[in-house]
């Protein structure tokens, strides 16, 4: 009986010595947990951070890219605008052309059948 008393007691004392390194170990993969969580949140807010950041970055783009669209819209519009009036300076300048064309002759011709005072006609030297 002594001799099983003593198996008893050995096997009392693995299984204590058993139980205390599996206590320190649940203990110590506990502690990683929590490491790994506190690292992971930390993480998770600069993922936040930079994920606002590229939003904030996006709208500035989009509006960006709206702004130029505008812009580009309002220069056809110019150029569109500006082609309009070239050709009426054109029809106008042939106009005129036309109109000098008739109208410088006769004007000509009048004054020479008038006898239109010159300035020299008038301040004789």
């Amino acid at each position: 009986t002594k001799v099983k008393v003593d198996e008893v007691r050995f096997a009392a004392r693995d299984l204590n010595q058993n139980r205390e390194d599996l206590e320190s170990r649940f203990k110590k993969a506990l502690l990683d947990l929590h490491n790994t969580k506190e690292k992971l949140c930390g993480a998770q807010d600069t993922l936040q951070v930079h994920n606002d950041r590229l939003n904030r970055a996006q709208d500035t783009a989009t509006s960006a890219s709206q702004g130029n669209l505008g812009t580009v819209n309002h220069m056809h519009s110019l150029q569109n605008q500006l082609e309009d009036t070239t050709l009426l300076a054109s029809s106008v300048k042939d106009g005129l052309r036309q109109t000098n064309s008739v109208v410088l002759p006769n004007i000509l011709l009048d004054t020479e059948h008038v006898g239109v005072l010159k300035s020299r006609d008038i301040h004789p030297d």
